[in-house]
């Protein structure tokens, strides 16, 4: 983190063209998916994002506590919302 707040570029850039060369390979391997199987790629896209929103609905449903009308609501087990648990 020291290289980061003191921006020390000889440890940064090795960093930041990972990071470029890793972006530039995945937008050309899905675009190149997209292109052949275009179904199929963009039914696992939204099947990867369903389940990171159950994870993230689980995640803030355990601790999340709700205050209204001078009622407190404790936080929500994800087995009462019906979904699986992740421990």
């Amino acid at each position: 983190m020291e290289a980061v707040k003191g921006m020390h570029l000889p440890t940064l850039v090795p960093f930041l063209l990972g990071y470029a060369t890793g972006l530039v390979a995945f937008v050309r391997r899905l675009r190149s998916l997209l292109g052949r199987y275009h179904g199929l790629t963009v039914a696992l896209l939204l099947a990867a994002l369903g389940v990171e929103l159950v994870v993230v609905i689980q995640r803030v449903h355990s601790r999340v506590r709700v205050q209204g009308m001078g009622v407190e609501y404790p936080a929500v087990r994800p087995s009462r919302l019906g979904l699986p648990s992740l421990n």
